[in-house]
C-alpha cells in the first residue's frame, strides 16, 4: 500500500538572510540619511523634462532612468519609515517603563499607607482581647 509521509522534508543552510530587517535599535542617522537621498533623488526625477516632449529615441531610455529613480525612491521610503517606526516604538517603550515605575511607586505608598492603617486596626482590636483566628 502506499504511503504518503505528513510534511515533507526541507532543508536549509540555517543561514538567515543579511539585512538590518530585524535590528530593532533605533538609528535616528539611518532615516536622517535616507531623507537626504529622497530628496535628491526627487530633485532628479523633478529635473527630468516630461517624456513626450522628447524625441521616440531617447524617450525610452528616459522612462527606465524614472522608473529606476522611483522604484528606489519607493524603497527608500519603506526603510525610511521602518526607521521612524523603530524611533517611535523605542520612545513609546520609554514612555511606558517610566509610566509603569511611577505607577510602582505610587502603588507601594498606596499599600504602605494601607498596612499602617491594617497594623493600627489589629492594634487597637487587640487591646480589646478580639484576635482573628
Amino acid at each position: 500500500m502506499y504511503q504518503m509521509s505528513a510534511a515533507p522534508c526541507y532543508r536549509h543552510s540555517g543561514k538567515a538572510r543579511r539585512g538590518d530587517g530585524n535590528d530593532v535599535t533605533p538609528n535616528p542617522s539611518k532615516l536622517y540619511a535616507a531623507g537626504k537621498e529622497l530628496r535628491k533623488l526627487a530633485r532628479l526625477i523633478n529635473a527630468m523634462c516630461p517624456p513626450g516632449e522628447l524625441p521616440t529615441t531617447i524617450r525610452a531610455r528616459t522612462l527606465r532612468e524614472k522608473n529606476k529613480y522611483a522604484s528606489r525612491i519607493c524603497r527608500l521610503k519603506k526603510k525610511a519609515q521602518h526607521e521612524a517606526n523603530k524611533i517611535q516604538l523605542y520612545g513609546l517603550e520609554h514612555e511606558h517603563r517610566m509610566y509603569m515605575l511611577h505607577r510602582c511607586e505610587q502603588c507601594g505608598a498606596v499599600y504602605s499607607v494601607i498596612d499602617s492603617r491594617i497594623n493600627k486596626i489589629l492594634s487597637v482590636m487587640s487591646g480589646f482581647g478580639c484576635l482573628w483566628r
